[in-house]
């Protein structure tokens, strides 16, 4: 097989570049080295739509009433593609009511400072050159600054439990995104982040845990490892997942694995 590994070793990456090459790999080498065309897909447009109508609010280019009414005419325009369910009608009208009961309720994020909407961000781990965005970064009248990630998925707090449950590691494994983003905040600003914050738009949940030095250390950690293994891979084997392959894969149009 052709060898890539100058294109590898050119690359930017990002969190989402990583995580994409742990969940198929030959949906990253698609994507990536041979740049098949990327389709949409129906969680990522609701996603993306909900998340530039927050950045036009705390940036205050909108009102909420504004927000509200443009997510009311604007949605079937902007969230236009369709998941192969049966079922699809009635989990995309749960969608737009639970898109739309939380930006007629929801309480904004309150800072001292606002220190960036949708903030791009560049640092290194080791020798690898990051990029990413911030959807939501600030600064509390104590100091502290908080960085917050809005989500479509319903993403459910921590257990609690002596022995860690699976909801538990899942989450644990999306916090890796916002310790990534912390390195770029303690250069910029000489200190860490003082809380790491989801924001589940879709069920209404709030999720902010305190920065830990030592799950920074395995979140710089399970980056390089899986940057190791994609500078590594020759044969690109994909993980075939009916659903990931069918709805949510960029790559599911042209992907030769993805036969009916």
């Amino acid at each position: 097989m052709k060898d890539y590994s100058f294109i590898i070793s050119l690359m930017e990456w990002s969190h989402s570049r990583i995580n994409l090459y742990r969940t198929c790999p030959y949906a990253w080498f698609s994507q990536y080295i041979i740049r098949e065309d990327n389709f949409s897909n129906f969680f990522s447009e609701y996603g993306t739509f909900i998340h530039d109508l927050l950045a036009q609010f705390y940036k205050n280019e909108i009102t909420r009433d504004e927000m509200v009414m443009l997510y009311i005419t604007q949605f079937k325009t902007e969230v236009a593609s369709r998941v192969r369910a049966k079922t699809f009608d009635s989990m995309r009208e749960k969608y737009y009511d639970a898109g739309l009961d939380y930006i007629q309720t929801f309480e904004p994020f309150k800072f001292s400072k606002i220190l960036g909407v949708e903030k791009k961000v560049r640092f290194k781990i080791s020798e690898y050159l990051f990029t990413g965005f911030i959807d939501l970064c600030g600064e509390h009248e104590n100091g502290d600054i908080e960085i917050i990630d809005h989500k479509s998925a319903e993403i459910k707090p921590r257990s609690k439990k002596k022995e860690p449950t699976k909801t538990d590691e899942e989450l644990d494994e999306k916090f890796i995104q916002l310790y990534l983003y912390s390195i770029a905040i303690f250069d910029e600003y000489g200190k860490y982040p003082k809380y790491l914050t989801f924001n589940s738009f879709r069920n209404g949940k709030i999720i902010r845990e305190e920065f830990d030095a030592e799950k920074l250390e395995m979140a710089k950690d399970w980056a390089i490892r899986t940057i190791k293994r994609i500078e590594k891979d020759k044969s690109w084997n994909p993980n075939i997942d009916f659903y990931f392959c069918k709805n949510l894969c960029n790559s599911r149009n042209t992907c030769e694995y993805n036969n009916d």
